[in-house]
């Protein structure tokens, strides 16, 4: 087998990075163009060439943030809405833990995490802070640049498997046998621009919930071959926690819009024929499922010692062996679950706040989605991607805060001004 050499990747970073220059450039008098280019960017995951350290979206994220420092300069004024200052008190109060914590353990990687959390909160942040009631306005913008950076990821995925000596109905086959070595190898195969294959498929999930709203919106044929390739991205990528989330959350879309027919004739049996594929490794012993379970009970007794602050940021990992528990079979020290991460490593409080965030989130979304449809969008994927951190622990994912940011005070806008309809146009 003939693995493609870094080259390919390099040649695509350099590419990405000359994209984000000439949106850098534009938006110094359009902050809604770089806005866009860094969206366009964010699952461009690899190294800058000649900077390993530095990754292609977070030189975008530093760019974007450089311009909002100059608008907001230029402007002399921010909107700052009451549940922005939620997200920066969050930021604060994870900021004491892990201070705290590092003092304690002397781990710099508490340090190093923070600070990527506190840039993938920063950017979209940013991004309504600056926008305030033109967010509206710029919203579809920003879900086109989404939708282009979906659709170039899937392409340059799909022509990466082929290259990397792979075929597609290599993954395909995967779906109806029990995980084997192999099955990984094709895992981690499926996308050259994000790093961990879950990840790429939450990714796309997210994606293809954007792409089917733009195409409810404009009614244009280009989006139906977007959703194709999105689904085709998310199949490769052999994600099936991923892939029955979406299924599930096409269900919920469907009785909220009482689309029966949909439902009964593909819905439920997809559904039903994931779930028993999701389970089949469990079932016949795979042993990165089944020791999932010992990862858990590892959690929980860390948590047991350490319940109100947590261990802080990343420290599961440094205290693994301290905590380990007797049904571990892998020496695999993280979590596989995005609320136990959060438990331990934040405490019962970061848990409590973090819940919250995302529920409240939710429910605005699903109460506002017939004011405006972007609500419903914003509650979906951020359902979606709760549902996958049942069995992965992506905390610092730039996907999810930016749904979950973007949307979060999006929806709170709208249900604090009850004309806000009139504001910002019927949808």
């Amino acid at each position: 087998m003939i693995i493609i050499p870094s080259f390919y990747i390099t040649f695509i970073s350099i590419v990405a990075i000359l994209f984000a220059f000439l949106g850098f450039a534009k938006g110094i008098k359009n902050p809604a163009a770089m806005a866009s280019s860094a969206i366009t960017l964010i699952p461009f995951q690899m190294g800058c060439p000649f900077i390993g350290a530095l990754k292609v979206n977070e030189l975008a994220i530093i760019m974007w943030v450089l311009i909002f420092v100059l608008c907001a300069i230029n402007q002399r004024e921010v909107y700052l809405s009451k549940i922005s200052k939620s997200y920066l008190s969050y930021l604060y109060l994870l900021l004491i833990f892990s201070l705290l914590n590092y003092l304690s353990v002397n781990n710099v990687e508490t340090l190093v995490e923070y600070f990527r959390l506190f840039i993938t909160i920063l950017f979209p942040l940013t991004m309504t802070m600056l926008f305030g009631y033109q967010l509206k306005d710029n919203l579809n913008e920003m879900f086109i640049a989404w939708n282009t950076g979906a659709t170039l990821v899937s392409l340059v995925s799909l022509i990466y498997i082929p290259l990397a000596g792979y075929s597609l109905s290599e993954f395909f086959r995967q779906y109806f046998i029990t995980k084997t070595r192999y099955f990984y190898e094709l895992k981690f195969a499926s996308s050259p621009c994000i790093a961990d294959p879950n990840s790429y498929a939450g990714y796309l999930a997210i994606s293809l919930i954007i792409t089917f709203y733009l195409f409810q919106t404009y009614k244009k044929k280009r989006y139906i071959l977007t959703i194709a390739l999105e689904l085709l991205g998310l199949i490769t990528s052999l994600s099936r926690g991923v892939i029955l989330a979406l299924i599930v959350v096409a269900l919920i879309y469907c009785v909220v819009n009482k689309v029966t027919r949909w439902l009964c004739i593909f819905l439920i049996p997809a559904g039903t024929a994931v779930f028993v594929l999701y389970f089949i490794p469990y079932v016949r012993g795979d042993g990165s499922a089944t020791s999932r379970f010992g990862l858990w009970a590892t959690a929980i007794n860390m948590f047991r010692q350490n319940p109100i602050f947590g261990v802080g940021l990343q420290n599961y990992t440094y205290f693994f062996n301290d905590y380990r528990s007797s049904s571990v079979t892998i020496d695999t020290p993280f979590t596989h679950n995005l609320y136990l991460k959060v438990l331990v490593e934040t405490g019962a409080i970061g848990e409590i706040i973090f819940l919250y965030m995302c529920i409240s989130s939710i429910v605005r979304g699903f109460k506002l989605k017939n004011i405006d449809n972007s609500c419903l969008v914003f509650a979906l994927s951020i359902l979606t991607f709760m549902i996958q951190g049942l069995s992965v622990e992506f905390f610092t994912s730039y996907f999810f805060w930016f749904v979950l940011v973007v949307g979060g005070v999006y929806t709170f806008m709208a249900q604090q001004d009850p004309e806000i309809s009139d504001l910002w146009g019927q949808t």
